[in-house]
């Protein structure tokens, strides 16, 4: 019979994996925002009847981040109606490096699809993407194990079937072990996206919306992550009409997400 040593022996690598599977935290609420200036004002534009600006914008672990680890972008805006009469802003639309109209999502899934689409939008250009403003990277890792079934995908993932039967048997009750303590990380996990669901819901301000005569709004909007976004296009209608003010962002959020470009010489080694 095995003792347990050997048996811990054995199952070693799959408790790692495991514990590293359970380790790896996904977005979460922080319990106080990470602060940021009170006055800044990144950028600003009007015509004779509106006027934006771009107060911030919350990056990931940046400098009002609110969540750990999030894979979207929070732009702080303030809209002045400077007419006497009531404008409907319609749309609210970033233009990102690459020229691409980015629109603004409203839950946690939509903006964590999307930036993945444009993580592999900007790969095809051989242009790497570096989530927030310290380079972390995109979507983090070690959630694969966990989206493909938790703990019962452990033993394909980790070339353990077709071993010896002891190494098979040990997997095996390891699996069985560490099975309610993926279960309770993933309940862990579907809480915590619970509640920043929540709290992008009760941030964001949905489109279309109207703001009153002579009137100051601000308004908060989500995107995906959006590499060195070149302007902000705000159009709006009022009595006269459909309009648009521009906002450019190019040089206060130059090089935003943006790692990189790959190296050449490491793949001809």
């Amino acid at each position: 019979m095995m003792n347990l040593k050997t048996l811990l022996k054995f199952c070693s690598p799959v408790f790692l994996a495991i514990a590293l599977t359970s380790c790896s935290s996904g977005t979460k609420m922080l319990k106080e925002p990470l602060a940021r200036p009170d006055e800044a004002v990144l950028s600003n534009a009007a015509d004779p009847v509106f006027e934006a600006q771009l107060d911030w914008v919350i990056v990931r672990d940046g400098p009002g981040t609110w969540a750990a680890r999030a894979d979207w972008d929070e732009y702080l805006l303030r809209l002045n109606n400077l007419s006497d009469d009531p404008i409907r802003i319609t749309d609210i639309t970033l233009i990102d490096s690459l020229g691409a109209r980015v629109a603004p999502q409203v839950t946690r899934v939509e903006l964590v699809r999307a930036s993945k689409k444009t993580a592999k939008r900007y790969k095809n250009e051989d242009i790497e993407i570096q989530a927030g403003l310290t380079g972390y990277g995109l979507l983090g890792t070690g959630t694969a194990l966990f989206l493909a079934g938790g703990y019962f995908g452990l033993p394909a993932a980790f070339g353990l079937v077709g071993t010896t039967g002891t190494v098979v048997a040990s997997t095996a009750l390891a699996v069985v072990l560490a099975g309610p303590v993926v279960m309770t990380r993933g309940l862990i996990r579907g809480f915590n996206n619970s509640v920043v669901d929540f709290e992008i819901n009760e941030r964001q301000t949905p489109l279309p919306f109207e703001i009153s005569g002579n009137t100051a709004k601000p308004v908060n909007v989500f995107y995906p992550i959006s590499p060195s976004p070149t302007r902000i296009e705000i159009a709006y209608e009022d009595n006269q009409g459909s309009h648009t003010v521009f906002l450019d962002t190019q040089a206060v959020l130059d090089g935003l997400h943006l790692g990189s470009l790959p190296d050449s010489s490491a793949t001809e080694q």
